[in-house]
């Protein structure tokens, strides 16, 4: 949290909002959402099991995708080939 000062959030679900906004919603619909994001807000403030774990769901698929594609082309027999 220092090195965002605990504003990336804030300014994630003010920009996720307008957006929604800007989409059309209103009434009942954006008051629960902007309750979900509070909720939501707090927990990745507070909890820092919570934020870990968004924090992996961001980063482990690009992980598993670079190992697969580097895996698929070294077992490529032309791919590196080996020099004499």
């Amino acid at each position: 949290m220092a090195a965002t000062d605990g504003a990336f959030m804030q300014a994630y679900m003010d920009k996720y909002i307008a957006g929604e906004k800007a989409k059309g919603l209103s009434g009942p619909a954006l008051d629960k959402l902007v309750t979900e994001m509070n909720e939501m807000m707090t927990a990745y403030n507070t909890n820092m099991a919570f934020r870990m774990g968004i924090t992996f769901m961001e980063i482990f698929p690009v992980g598993v995708i670079m190992a697969l594609i580097s895996a698929v082309l070294l077992r490529m027999p032309n791919f590196l080939p080996a020099r004499a």
